[in-house]
């Protein structure tokens, strides 16, 4: 019996033209993946934004609450920032930058920061200001994509986000 060696002569690997076939379609295929990504990430971001925002609401309000003393969070449009801030100005958490891609919105009706004073100011009881200074307001954020997401802060103190939106008012 005679063992034979079909494999005597050839050499295995992969030939120029199918490592070239296979990186062209590779490179295909990110680049259709691309720009779902990128908008997957805008969309991330502004909903990151958002609950940064919320968050520091919730910090200065239980901080407030803790404390016995009135904390607030103050928002620089001009700096695209916000920080929390002890009423007396004794105790001040570091400026917190708004994500890359993501600004106040001015674009849509009314101003993108709109408490007045430009900080919403929380009472040892968890409750803002009836009027003036530190009281009921909203903050809008908006994307690259142009997807807004508002933050609302209510007479009682109570914090929502909107969901995210392309256009249109916010729900509430």
């Amino acid at each position: 019996m005679k063992i034979i060696d079909k494999g005597q002569g050839k050499e295995a690997g992969f030939s120029f033209t199918e490592v070239v076939i296979v990186v062209c379609g590779a490179a295909i295929l990110a680049g259709l993946g691309l720009p779902v990504l990128d908008t997957m990430l805008d969309h991330y971001g502004i909903a990151m934004a958002s609950q940064q925002i919320a968050g520091q609401l919730e910090y200065a309000r239980m901080k407030a609450v803790s404390s016995n003393e009135p904390y607030l969070v103050r928002f620089t449009a001009g700096t695209q920032s916000f920080r929390v801030e002890a009423a007396d100005a004794t105790w001040q958490s570091p400026d917190y930058p708004l994500p890359r891609g993501i600004t106040w919105n001015n674009g849509d009706a009314g101003p993108a920061i709109d408490f007045q004073g430009g900080y919403v100011m929380f009472l040892p009881s968890g409750n803002i200001p009836a009027a003036g200074d530190g009281s009921a307001g909203r903050i809008k954020l908006i994307n690259r994509s142009g997807v807004r997401v508002d933050i609302v802060v209510t007479q009682g103190g109570r914090i929502r986000v909107t969901p995210p939106r392309k256009s249109g008012p916010a729900p509430f």
